[in-house]
């Protein structure tokens, strides 16, 4: 098991995967923040928890970089934001009581990526119609592209 392109040593491996992993119970808890505000009728900014997921994603990187894993800072990163997408979102539905698969009606009624990037929703809809709505592809090949991003 080695972590991407460079020979590793089996703690490195293991090093990648926590740091990567540690990250799903952060999503968790965001995800369960999130239900909580929609649940108040609190507007959520999808921008802002892209920009937080995302900022993560790069601090996990700097830091693998950083410790000398140089091979892996990208594929380490990488691994963050997919979890993001595939535990925060299945999270957020099931706090919410909805189902896994689960889209927002609004986002079937968007006309154009235009109109998602105005509402915020540009990943969500990219998804829906990449996926022609089916929730469950997109989170199962997030989790198969961590599993291999970790892995190798």
């Amino acid at each position: 098991m080695v972590c991407f392109w460079r020979r590793s040593t089996r703690n490195t491996t293991l090093f990648c995967i926590l740091i990567a992993l540690a990250y799903i119970p952060v999503c968790v808890a965001f995800a369960w923040l999130n239900a909580k505000w929609i649940k108040e009728g609190k507007r959520i900014k999808h921008g802002w928890n892209g920009l937080l997921h995302c900022s993560v994603a790069c601090l996990v990187g700097w830091a693998t970089w950083k410790y000398n894993l140089k091979g892996e800072w990208w594929a380490v990163g990488l691994s963050v934001l997919l979890i993001a997408r595939a535990v925060f979102d299945t999270s957020l539905n099931l706090f919410r009581q909805l189902p896994v698969d689960y889209y927002s009606p609004e986002i079937k009624q968007y006309t154009g990526l235009r109109m998602a990037i105005q509402k915020g929703k540009v990943i969500d809809y990219l998804e829906y119609k990449a996926f022609l709505g089916n929730g469950y592809i997109p989170k199962a090949l997030y989790t198969l592209a961590v599993a291999f991003l970790l892995s190798l």
